[in-house]
């Protein structure tokens, strides 16, 4: 009987210590999860910040700069390439007709090589170019954004390249001047008429407008540069205005989620300038979050000043933003002969400046003026440039 009793006793105290031990191991695991979750080294949990190395560095194996190099030769040139704030690089790439389903087959082997999934997005053709734009994905993140447009070899060589700094320092002209067409992608065709004045300009897309990307489509392969034509909040703000608008109550992730999807309508877009804003761009705070998002996004900044007060310029140039701001409107009166009255005031303001930004619409009047003012322009010695070419 006292055997019994003693040898109950001692199973009792192997349970109890087996209870309290696996107790005591699910309390460490528990304690050491948490200090997982906070981001501590842990034990029996890999380190966080190794697992997000191996991640980030998986994602970008696929695409390492040097693998790029296949696609470069003699007929496939590099036009642009950046690496967006999401860590998605972008690539624009030009070919000849005649190459390009070539180089499209190279692009689907590299992707499958590399065990990424290559996605056709968009398709755009006509007699004179293909346009193609891809998504990668790999491990079910986006990694790239590859456009690749190709022209007729005659049209490439024939081609007129935009002058950028390298060439005005060559030039040594006296004087620069950049036109900026607002409110593009509300009608059809703008892109074209613009194409007919065969000098570099730079046109501001409103990405929400029903032609946007199709102007934005239009513009490539030519002398007019693209940029974002951001709505911000007036001071006669109404309630059926624009909703994708930057109002002085905007948050700051509100207004990265706005560029953001502004560049996937716009994707090789680097700066912006302000639709409307007498408010937003008087409003320090406001300018402050808009300016930190554009330092992110590698975006410079065009003070449109549609308000005397604006602080955009002053803050871009304090925060290190490139920037520059407009001189004068061509059309505030649209009509014809208030243009040519802003020509006049040009001319007279380049004889104090060696440079000037200027806004139009697209106005036909506005398109007269400026066919009319071309040719005096270049006998004043002035070269005319992109807004890009002005921002500093």
């Amino acid at each position: 009987m006292k055997k019994k009793i003693k040898k109950r006793k001692l199973n009792s105290s192997v349970i109890v210590f087996s209870l309290f031990s696996l107790f005591a191991f699910l309390l460490v695991i528990a304690l050491e999860y948490f200090d997982f979750r906070q981001g501590n080294p842990t034990f029996f949990f890999p380190k966080p910040q190794e697992s997000a190395k191996k991640s980030k560095k998986d994602s970008n194996d696929v695409t390492a700069s040097s693998d790029w190099s296949i696609f470069l030769s003699s007929s496939v040139e590099l036009v642009d390439r950046f690496v967006d704030k999401q860590n998605i690089e972008h690539l624009k790439l030009r070919i000849s007709n005649s190459e390009i389903n070539s180089l499209r087959n190279k692009l689907r082997q590299f992707a499958a090589q590399k065990g990424s999934k290559l996605t056709l997005v968009e398709t755009s053709k006509n007699n004179t170019n293909q346009i193609f734009l891809y998504h990668i994905f790999h491990n079910f993140q986006k990694t790239h954004i590859i456009l690749i447009y190709s022209v007729n070899i005659e049209q490439k060589t024939q081609e007129k390249r935009p002058l950028g700094k390298s060439d005005i320092s060559h030039a040594k002209p006296t004087k620069s001047v950049a036109i900026i067409i607002d409110d593009i992608g509300n009608r059809p065709g703008i892109i074209e008429k613009l194409k007919t004045f065969s000098i570099p300009m730079t046109a501001s897309i409103l990405v929400d407008e029903p032609y946007a990307g199709n102007e934005v489509s239009a513009s490539l392969n030519t002398s007019i540069e693209t940029i974002l034509h951001i709505p911000m909040e007036a001071i006669n703000e109404t309630k059926n205005s624009n909703p994708n608008t930057i109002t002085t109550r905007s948050t700051t992730q509100q207004m990265s989620m706005l560029i953001k999807k502004s560049k996937e309508i716009v994707p090789f877009a680097k700066g912006v300038n302000n639709h409307q804003g007498s408010l937003a761009t008087a409003s320090p705070p406001t300018m402050k979050r808009f300016l930190s998002i554009l330092q992110e996004n590698n975006l410079f900044f065009v003070d449109s000043r549609t308000n005397s007060d604006s602080v955009g310029y002053t803050l871009a140039q304090e925060m290190g933003v490139k920037s520059v701001y407009k001189d004068m409107f061509i059309d505030h009166i649209p009509t014809l002969e208030h243009s040519r009255e802003q020509f006049n005031r040009l001319y007279d303001l380049l004889k104090k400046k060696n440079t000037a930004v200027l806004i139009g619409h697209p106005h036909e009047s506005t398109f007269q003026a400026i066919r009319e003012a071309i040719p005096k322009l270049k006998q004043m010695n002035v070269v005319f440039v992109h807004a890009s070419d002005l921002v500093h």
